[in-house]
């Protein structure tokens, strides 16, 4: 049994081959477009969830077997570097390796150590005046610079420092002219709007400065909604446009198609087993099929739909011999995965009618007259399930209070045509309670 997916495998000759969103045909897109350049800052927009670190990590092996460099930097992961340039300096490693150029990597790594040490007085103050007080950083202040003295007194004026950056870039523009390559060297920036504004703002401000040289092409991979606010977050504005501040230091955007949501859920589906044990809802339709349509008409990213899967693979293997019905299961797993404090006001059992019902439930479903059969069957079976064990409500009474239901005319009658076709359906041996036992896995493995 598997609890989450993981990391898609990559076949280095193949790269796509593990793709289930049909996204090869967009890497070939941007191939293309980088090839265009020999200089720029490419930013892939999608929102966190939707698979962007597997794309580029299958793009980045695409562009290798079809000779470009291309180096891999996750900033999330390690933002508890001082300055990104470290990281982004120890990223050029595998390429000296490769092309056997230590000599040239050496000089890139001296003239950054001058760039990251002449920062350091700055940083000492900021870090004083935080956890220490006004009081001592002029004594801090005054250590710090005698530090610097030590290690490098050219970088006490600011034509010095402005050398400082040109033998950086001439050094690491010397070092990617030896990697034998007629393409640009594209480095990918992962996850950056995941990391602290502070730390991000660098990271931008870095690339712009310091890495706008021949031959480099950077390829963000942003949700450019989260790096705004961080943005926003930095310099404490929220009327600032962050937007047009991004401008400053990205020249190409490229929004990644919204995925497929049959194509996903069909893989999800298969890879966490869940047909071997719910398979059809007995009216046509798989299990899946549902998920598709409750999924798409929700908006739920990959990373969402993940997370109720593999709850259900959870909850399914613990409760091997309690029959359920999947419809329901998979509705309020889904409810409990993206809308917890709507799963937990069910458990609390706050709601006394079957109105109430509806009018939570309704905005989660799709009522157009090709789908308005997911609505009823849901609505009905929800209401039979919670009344008919929580209140003195006959089955004539539910279906009673269906028929006269604030929604349209048709749905309330196969809503009550729906309860009444499950309560004689479970017969009292599938309740409200045991639904809940089963999603919040509180049943024995059996």
């Amino acid at each position: 049994m598997i609890s989450k997916l993981g990391d898609v495998p990559i076949d280095p000759e193949h790269p796509f081959d593990g793709c289930k969103l049909d996204r090869k045909k967009y890497a070939e897109i941007l191939t293309q477009i980088v090839s265009q350049y020999d200089s720029c800052v490419l930013a892939i927009n999608s929102e966190w969830g939707t698979g962007k670190t597997t794309f580029i990590k299958m793009w980045q092996q695409h562009l290798i077997n079809n000779g470009f460099n291309a180096l891999y930097f996750n900033v999330w992961e390690n933002d508890f570097i001082s300055d990104p340039l470290i990281g982004f300096i120890g990223e050029f490693k595998e390429l000296s390796k490769q092309y056997n150029l230590d000599t040239e990597l050496s000089k890139v790594t001296n003239a950054a150590s001058k760039i990251v040490l002449s920062m350091l007085p700055a940083l000492v103050e900021a870090i004083a005046k935080q956890y220490i007080g006004d009081n001592a950083v002029n004594i801090i202040k005054g250590c710090a610079q005698g530090v610097t003295d030590v290690l490098s007194k050219e970088f006490q004026d600011y034509e010095n420092q402005k050398n400082s950056i040109k033998e950086f870039r001439e050094a690491l523009q010397n070092f990617i002219s030896q990697c034998k390559s007629d393409k640009p060297l594209i480095f990918f920036v992962d996850e950056l709007d995941r990391c602290n504004p502070a730390y991000a703002v660098k990271v931008l401000e870095r690339i712009k400065h310091l890495f706008s040289i021949p031959n480099i092409v950077f390829v963000l991979s942003i949700d450019k909604k989260q790096l705004c606010n961080a943005v926003k977050g930095y310099y404490g504005s929220e009327s600032l446009d962050a937007e047009n501040y991004l401008k400053r230091f990205i020249d190409i955007e490229y929004n990644l198609p919204e995925p497929s949501y049959e194509d996903f859920c069909n893989y999800l589906y298969d890879r966490f087993e869940i047909k071997t044990r719910m398979k059809y809802l007995g009216y046509g339709k798989s299990l899946n099929d549902f998920a598709i349509t409750l999924f798409q008409y929700n908006k739920l990213s990959l990373r969402q739909m993940e997370k109720i899967y593999s709850h259900a693979n959870l909850a399914v293997s613990c409760d091997k011999k309690q029959k359920c019905d999947p419809m329901l299961f998979l509705f309020f797993v889904f409810l409990k995965v993206c809308h917890n404090e709507i799963y937990t006001s069910f458990e609390e059992k706050i709601y006394k009618e079957p109105q109430d019902i509806v009018d939570v439930l309704e905005p989660f479903l799709p009522e157009d007259s090709e789908e308005s059969e997911i609505l009823s069957k849901v609505l009905g079976k929800t209401i039979c399930i919670f009344f008919s064990h929580t209140k003195p409500f006959s089955v004539e009474n539910l279906k009673e209070k269906a028929e006269s239901l604030s929604i349209h005319k048709n749905t309330a009658h196969t809503i009550s045509v729906e309860i009444d076709f499950f309560y004689y359906s479970f017969h009292g041996n599938f309740t409200f309670d045991k639904l809940t036992e089963i999603i919040d896995l509180l049943i024995n493995f059996n």
